[in-house]
């Protein structure tokens, strides 16, 4: 395969997609005045490249009964990590681990239908011999936590030759048995069914869901419609591996704002940095948590003073991390 470079059209149809995956390649080739399959081709070198690794469609996580959801950080022993973050995956309100190299040496993403539970949960993992702590980083207000338009797609990136990100291990995710709630038993089957598809592939024809689920294709698309109504889904986006776009690291910024600061306001401030792919208001060991990918300490440095600079913010710490292979998250499309 010939050396792929972001030109201008790719970063465009990148951009186009991390807002709305189901956008037509019609639509696309329109607006980049070039053929429909034109655009289709560039789609799929993009995907072969490895820099779109999927199409998701996001889900909300209070529609299905789940109100308490974030980040937890364990730290284990660590010649026990393995065994730990197989204890961790077999949890019904783990969604995704993966390996930190902060004092938390183990990351994690859970889902808890409300706190009564997730202290349970919290009690349990820390009875488990070879957790030494548990750090919780829970998400509160808004809902929509990613921002996927403010990725910077930067001209001129070279992609190198595709790699494997875990596919394999991301599907075994889906046949784990997670967490039921009412909201969840009280899900038409086929509403259900239609959801689970469409957050998998967010760019499936209507026409194949519809066979699958045993109905007509105008039934398929009202009740997606439906469902779209009804808040359901956060987002439709396409997943990008961040390496493949020239990114080393991410920058994860915690911070804590003084007392009597409107969070909103800083929340406001902080979107205007480029780059800023996730910012949420949390309850724990700090107020705010935004992940920034970053190619160079250069960029590392500049937003350790950006964040410093905001009226408000009264504490910042800056930690890396490896890049993501694949963003957005789709960590709740399993407990469909």
């Amino acid at each position: 395969m010939k050396t792929l470079i972001i030109d201008k059209v790719n970063a465009n149809i990148l951009r186009t997609l991390l807002k709305d995956a189901r956008t037509s390649f019609t639509k696309m080739a329109k607006e980049n005045r070039i053929t429909a399959a034109a655009v289709r081709s560039r789609y799929q070198n993009l995907k072969n490249a490895g820099v779109i690794t999927g199409a998701i469609l996001q889900i909300n996580p209070h529609l299905i009964g789940f109100s308490c959801y974030g980040f937890l950080g364990i730290k284990a022993h660590p010649e026990m990590v393995n065994e730990v973050k197989d204890y961790l995956s077999k949890q019904p309100c783990i969604l995704s681990t993966w390996t930190k190299i902060q004092e938390s040496n183990i990351g994690n993403y859970f889902a808890a239908p409300n706190l009564e539970h997730f202290t349970e949960i919290s009690d349990q993992l820390k009875s488990y011999s070879h957790i030494k702590s548990v750090q919780p980083l829970i998400y509160v207000g808004l809902q929509a936590n990613e921002y996927p338009e403010n990725l910077v797609i930067k001209l001129g990136t070279e992609i190198g030759h595709k790699q494997n990100f875990g596919e394999k291990d991301a599907e075994c995710r889906f046949k784990k048995c997670f967490i039921q709630t009412p909201e969840l038993d009280r899900m038409d089957k086929i509403d259900r069914e239609i959801a689970r598809m469409l957050s998998q592939n967010a760019r499936v024809p209507f026409s194949t869901v519809a066979k699958k689920v045993k109905i007509s294709t105008s039934q398929a698309i009202k009740k997606y419609r439906k469902l779209e109504e009804n808040s359901l889904f956060l987002r439709s986006s396409i997943t990008v591996n961040p390496k493949k776009l020239g990114y080393q690291a991410n920058a994860m910024i915690y911070m804590k704002t003084a007392l009597g600061t409107k969070v909103v306001d800083i929340h406001k401030k902080i979107l205007r940095i480029p780059n800023v792919i996730i910012l949420g208001k949390v309850m724990g060991e700090c107020d705010l948590l935004a992940v920034v990918p970053v190619s160079s300490f250069e960029e590392l440095f500049e937003l350790d003073r950006q964040f410093r600079e905001i009226d408000g913010i009264e504490k910042v710490q800056v930690n890396t991390n490896p890049p993501f292979p694949s963003w957005p998250f789709n960590f709740f499309a399993p407990l469909l």
